[in-house]
């Protein structure tokens, strides 16, 4: 064998060796991961989630998923922390779809807060659905889907209830988000059919709700010119509605 063969084999061979320790360390990996608890690896998610490592984060919750999926633990199903890290993980995936605009992150992310509002009712988790699933509705075109819009709404009572009848600062933020989003429904498109009268009409319910807080004089201006451009523009439109609906048998 001459020189050039026997560099050629010594190539081959270390390409082979270097394939095989690549496999090794995925295997190994993988092993480690799963040689942690649940809650070990939960306390990993929350770090990456933190630190705003959005791809670690939803790799590590899929992980996390399977493993509790294939081999029940009753750190899966008897704690809150699945209901966290489909949180963290449809939060996560959002933020990936907003950053890459692949609309698969966007159906994944609602799919995950599903999941998540699914297993304990959590009307934080009921609103971070139901906005999603009304920016996708938007997205694609489709301002008669009103389910999310409703879903938001409603989430947004519970969180009202829940606090005291108050309206905290996370709260207002929450009416605000909800508010710019309603205010696309409203867009030319849909501003003459009932779709759009219903979004307008529950923005002056959310501008309601966010003026019973404390509201920076800038915060009270803005909803009061809110309130009286949507008052203007929809008062007789609201009417006119009413009065061509038959009323419910």
């Amino acid at each position: 064998m001459n020189a050039k063969s026997i560099a050629h084999e010594t190539r081959k061979t270390g390409k082979i060796w270097g394939e095989c320790l690549g496999i090794l360390g995925i295997l190994l990996l993988a092993s480690a991961a799963w040689c942690q608890s649940v809650a070990e690896q939960y306390e990993r998610i929350r770090t990456y989630f933190k630190e705003k490592s959005y791809y670690s984060t939803v790799n590590l919750c899929k992980q996390v998923i399977q493993r509790c999926e294939t081999a029940p633990e009753p750190e899966c199903w008897y704690t809150n922390i699945m209901k966290d890290i489909y949180r963290y993980k449809g939060i996560t995936e959002f933020e990936l779809f907003k950053a890459e605009q692949d609309p698969k992150r966007l159906t994944d992310a609602i799919e995950s807060l599903s999941n998540s509002y699914n297993l304990f009712r959590d009307p934080e988790v009921q609103f971070l659905k139901g906005y999603l699933e009304a920016v996708n509705a938007i997205r694609i075109g489709n301002r008669t889907e009103l389910s999310g819009l409703v879903t938001a709404w409603e989430a947004l009572l519970s969180l009202y209830a829940r606090e005291g009848w108050e309206v905290s600062t996370g709260l207002l933020d929450k009416i605000k988000l909800f508010i710019r989003v309603a205010e696309r429904y409203t867009e030319p498109i849909a501003s003459k059919n009932y779709q759009g009268v219903f979004a307008r009409f529950i923005i002056l319910l959310a501008i309601d709700l966010a003026e019973k807080g404390k509201l920076s004089s800038a915060e009270q201006k803005e909803f009061e010119t809110l309130r009286l451009n949507y008052f203007r523009e929809d008062g007789k439109q609201w009417q006119k509605w009413r009065s061509n609906s038959s009323p419910p048998k």
